[in-house]
Formats: structure tokens, C-alpha cells, sequence
């Protein structure tokens, strides 16, 4: 029987942060993994990517940067869905790049659209979305 796909993985290395986001998604239907820094959030990936249907990713994280997690994120999975997010978009966000992204602080409400907007983004659109960030390197 297939893993029911249906998990949002949350990562970012405010625990405090975490659990909001994982109330809110839990909230609306969804399982939640959540991951404290880049390289945890590739390992919980790579053992669940049958599962995830999108990650949220903080950009400003010590050891692996949310730009760099992005990157590895779309190098198992040119079709990820990402929302990244940041009170600092405008100064992470590399030059060129169209990704999805969310600027904290955000509303319950702003967070819920974003999350069903990006879900109903065909698989083509995100690749596409996603190609410049198979070659940064951070």
C-alpha cells in the first residue's frame, strides 16, 4: 500500500517557530515532520520523499543556509515544492531565482493560501522554479 502523501516538511531552527507552523497545518488536515537545520531537513527528505508534498524552509539557518538546503532539497527532487521563508527575502534570495517564498511574520490566513497556492502549481511550473537552484552554490 502506498505511503499516504499528504506530510509537510517544516524546517527551521526556531523550535518556537516550528510549532506554529505545525499547529496551523495540522490544523488544516495535513502530517508534519519538522527538521532543525539543513542537513537534518536532507536526511528527513531522503527518507520520506514518497510521503512530502511540499516543505516550508527558513532561508537564515546556522551550518546549511535554506538556499543551499534548497538546492540539495531539488537535487533528490527536480519537482519539489518549496515555500521558503524569511523576514529577510530580499537579502537571501539569489539574483534570477523565481521561488515561491513567504515573508514572516505571516497571518495563519496568508500562510493557509500560500501553502493551497503552491500546491495547485503543476509539476512542469516547479521544476522550472526550481532549475536555477540546482546550480548555486552558496
Amino acid at each position: 500500500m502506498p505511503a499516504e502523501k499528504n506530510h509537510i516538511l517544516v524546517v527551521d531552527d526556531e523550535e518556537c517557530i516550528r510549532k506554529l507552523i505545525n499547529k496551523i497545518l495540522t490544523a488544516a488536515g495535513f502530517s508534519v515532520l519538522e527538521a532543525e537545520n539543513g542537513k537534518h531537513a536532507v536526511e528527513v527528505y531522503r527518507c520520506n520523499m514518497d510521503k512530502i508534498v511540499l516543505v516550508t524552509l527558513d532561508i537564515r539557518m546556522p551550518g546549511i543556509s535554506g538556499i543551499d538546503t534548497y538546492r540539495q532539497l531539488a537535487s533528490l527532487n527536480p519537482k519539489i515544492r518549496v515555500i521558503l521563508c524569511s523576514g529577510y527575502l530580499k537579502d537571501y534570495m539569489p539574483e534570477g531565482a523565481n521561488a515561491i517564498s513567504i515573508q514572516k511574520p505571516f497571518s495563519v490566513d496568508g500562510f493557509q493560501q500560500k501553502i493551497k497556492e503552491v500546491l495547485s502549481i503543476p509539476e512542469d511550473e516547479i521544476a522550472r522554479r526550481n532549475a536555477p537552484f540546482l546550480y548555486i552554490r552558496i
